[in-house]
């Protein structure tokens, strides 16, 4: 809500507006992490399976666990260089604003942190499952079971002044 009554001064009304922006780049970079990552990692093993060269990839000197790490590191670090590409916008609500440089910074390293729980999901989804399919199907489950059961809890907290459910929709992402 910008403050454009009358008397606003114009750093209040900017302080405001370097506000929302950063809310708003905020909660589009967390759907996006939300929505990417579960899909760069649910098909990192799966289609080693369906293409058949997860033989291969068994009989090479490295072992499972750095395969599986491999494969992890290689799908967030991709969504990292995409949350590092947006950085500029966020260095555009610093310039405005109503955002300090240690919000910033925490906020994007919780993305990051969120980013390799996915990830973790769609690894592990990947892992229990041989057809990519199904993979996706339950990372995609379990990510958005993740994100809109606590939303869900601490929306229906609201009027109760906060509870137990208002504590677990502190954990959502968004």
């Amino acid at each position: 809500r910008l403050a454009y009554r009358a008397g606003a001064s114009p750093v209040m009304i900017s302080s405001n507006l370097g506000q929302m922006l950063y809310l708003l780049i905020f909660e589009a970079q967390a759907a996006m992490v939300a929505l990417i990552t579960p899909a760069l990692t649910a098909g990192a093993i799966t289609l080693e399976h369906e293409q058949r060269t997860y033989e291969l990839l068994a009989c090479t000197r490295l072992a499972p666990r750095t395969i599986v790490v491999g494969k992890l590191l290689s799908g967030w670090l991709f969504v990292v260089m995409l949350l590092t590409c947006s950085l500029p916008m966020a260095g555009l609500c610093l310039m405005f604003g109503g955002v300090s440089g240690a919000e910033i910074f925490w906020s994007y390293l919780m993305l990051c942190v969120f980013a390799l729980f996915f990830g973790s999901i769609g690894i592990f989804a990947s892992a229990t499952f041989t057809r990519t399919m199904l993979a996706i199907m339950l990372a995609y489950g379990a990510v958005f079971s993740y994100t809109i059961i606590p939303a869900a809890a601490q929306v229906a907290a609201f009027p109760f002044g906060g509870s137990f459910w208002g504590a677990v929709g502190a954990l959502n992402p968004f």
